[in-house]
């Protein structure tokens, strides 16, 4: 069975836990015989930029349904890829598709945000002290 990149790549969901990443995707595939979807490093440099790039590849039988119009031969793809200890400095994750490329900023954490928020308040009260 050939591992093949999905035909397109329409959404990404990031989600950050500690120092946990959760990457999901989904997007589109052409066929019945695909299995084992999967996000992952084959063929394109892994850390480039401060961004993840992966892969939406798949097992594919090659089997398709000739008989069936377009519409009925697309079928949805998903698959989720969970990063430990990912590095500091990473600003968002690009996953390649056979006919696409999507890419999705990570937002900062909400205890960084909160600690600026922090800070600007105090900064505002000290100014109002003087």
């Amino acid at each position: 069975m050939a591992r093949l990149q999905v035909l397109s790549v329409e959404e990404i969901s990031l989600k950050v836990l500690k120092k946990e990443l959760t990457i999901n995707a989904s997007g589109s595939i052409v066929g019945n015989g695909w299995s084992n979807l999967e996000l992952s490093l084959e063929g394109v440099e892994f850390y480039k930029d401060k961004v993840y790039n992966l892969n939406f590849t798949g097992n594919n039988s090659g089997k398709i349904d000739a008989e069936k119009d377009i519409d009925e031969v697309l079928r949805e793809a998903k698959a989720e890829l969970v990063i430990k200890n990912f590095p500091d400095d990473l600003i968002g994750v690009r996953i390649h598709a056979k006919e696409n490329m999507l890419e999705e900023k990570l937002e900062k954490s909400g205890i960084i945000a909160l600690i600026s928020v922090f800070i600007l308040l105090l900064m505002f009260y000290l100014s109002l002290k003087n």
